[in-house]
């Protein structure tokens, strides 16, 4: 159980300041209300930021650059209001703070909410400190301005969080934050480190066109429902290990510039028959990513028009891979071509094949029945090239099959060469008819034998004879796999 002591927000003076014109009580957001609020507080905010810090935060919050610049015209409205508030909202016995100095750090810490709070356009000149703040309600971060570290270290948001294209020009830290509904950071700018380490994420989670300038930090953390980073632009390294998503997980048309890691990262709940899909569609990996371990338990990702670089790694194995998917076979047999090419270009043969295997597969469920035969005979007589067993075993249940129908017939018919070895000779036959290819049939029989035998002995040879080339070629195939140079 978290134990945290949690603190009414309206003994907090940073909380008292942000909403100094009154706090949003309905459903609906009162837009007037907020703009008063914000710009009493970008005013106080202002006064800790030099001219050009202005017009940068001015900029990026979407806000007119004379609410940065208007402490000294609403200095004294502030101080009164914010003392008639902290008074106001709180019993007689509370002794009210100072005023907070703007380059103090901003603390939200163990704040416990029960209204929306709106930081639409708001800016944060200083350490923004939200750690373990619990938001029963609603939170708007929409174009907000972060000029310091902003730390959400153990934050709850019971309700809708948004920090859509806010700015963070410092590090960002939601390290073990727990989102309970939907979160959206679309179009976000991370400009140093964002720690998204341990972050339970219980809805959606959109992450579209949000840019990276720094190392993410994504590991460890569970996206239960739609994790949506499409377009996402990450400038250094991304770390994906030891994640979960458990339902959706898109990354089309991202921009990994740095070391993408995916390590044990896993893609759909074990214990879920959720379909799961995850989208790399026409995504660009510039640099060497790490897929190994990861496990797709549902569908095979979509890789339609994905770059990867060539050192990208993926774990073979059935362990990792769907044993049974309900998508598409070409869209299945597709993703499994791309890896086993990029498996190819890196010289691992084995992985190559595993691959391969599955690729074999799919194409075998695009076409009509009659299409799909040869897929399937590939697969039965020797794993799709990859056996040496099923060949072997073909060839020697074909050769008894029919060495023992030869058999009947010498014992029947006075066609032997030599009456002592009448019972041996069709097993000889048999061998020179199926390794036809080494010259035995010739040497040892001779053509007027062969000529002699009847019709349908002749039949049964000419069906040893291409048996034998069918399952020696297949029997080659997997011994060349098998000893092939690595």
């Amino acid at each position: 159980m978290d134990e945290r002591e949690l603190k009414p927000a309206n003994e907090n003076p940073w909380y008292v300041l942000m909403t100094l014109h009154g706090e949003q009580d309905g459903d609906e957001i009162d837009e007037e209300l907020h703009e008063k609020n914000r710009r009493a507080w970008n005013a106080w905010a202002g006064q800790a930021l030099s001219e050009d810090g202005q017009a940068k935060a001015a900029h990026s919050s979407r806000v007119d650059l004379s609410e940065l610049q208007s402490w000294r015209k609403m200095q004294v409205e502030i101080n009164q209001r914010y003392s008639q508030e902290m008074r106001r909202r709180n019993d007689d016995h509370f002794s009210v703070p100072e005023l907070p100095s703007p380059t103090e750090i901003i603390s939200f810490m163990g704040i416990h909410t029960l209204n929306s709070i709106v930081f639409t356009g708001c800016v944060f000149p200083s350490f923004a400190y939200f750690r373990k703040a619990t938001f029963n309600a609603d939170v708007d971060f929409n174009n907000a301005t972060f000029n310091s570290d902003a730390y959400f270290r153990n934050a709850i948001f019971s309700e809708d969080a948004s920090f859509h294209n806010a700015t963070f020009s410092a590090d960002a830290d939601f390290s073990d934050a727990i989102f309970n509904a939907d979160v959206n950071v679309s179009n976000a700018t991370f400009n140093a480190v964002a720690f998204f380490h341990n972050v339970t994420f219980s809805a959606d989670a959109y992450f579209q066109n949000t840019t990276y300038n720094s190392v993410a930090f994504f590991h460890n953390a569970t996206f239960s429902e739609d994790a949506v980073f499409r377009n996402a632009n990450f400038s250094v390294d991304a770390y994906f290990s030891n994640s979960n998503f458990n339902t959706v997980a898109v990354f089309s048309l991202a921009t990994f510039n740095g070391f993408a890691k995916f390590v044990k990262t896993q893609f759909g709940r074990q214990d879920s028959e959720t379909i799961f899909k995850v989208d790399f569609a026409d995504s660009q990996f510039e640099k060497p990513t790490s897929f190994r371990d990861a496990v797709f338990l549902h569908t095979y990702p979509d890789l339609t028009g994905t770059l990867f670089h060539d050192k990208t790694s993926f774990t073979p194995g059935v362990d990792f891979w769907p044993k049974e998917t309900s998508q598409s076979a070409k869209e299945a047999r597709e993703a499994c071509g791309i890896i086993r090419h990029l498996l190819g270009k890196q010289g691992l043969p084995e992985d190559e094949h595993f691959f391969f295997r599955r690729e074999m597969e799919f194409a075998g469920k695009t076409g009509s029945v009659l299409q799909n035969l040869p897929y399937k005979f590939f697969w039965l007589v020797s794993d799709y090239g990859h056996s040496i067993a099923r060949p072997l075993c073909c060839l020697l249940g074909v050769g008894l099959v029919t060495a023992m129908m030869l058999l009947a017939g010498f014992a029947t018919q006075d066609i032997s060469l030599d009456n002592d070895w009448r019972f041996v000779e069709p097993f000889s036959l048999t061998f020179a008819n199926m390794f036809k290819i080494f010259g035995f049939q010739r040497s040892v029989f001779g053509f007027e034998y062969l000529q002699g035998l009847p019709m349908w002995m002749q039949f049964i040879a000419g069906v040893q004879t291409i048996a034998g080339f069918v399952f020696l070629f297949f029997l080659g195939l997997g011994l060349r796999q098998r000893f092939r140079l690595r």
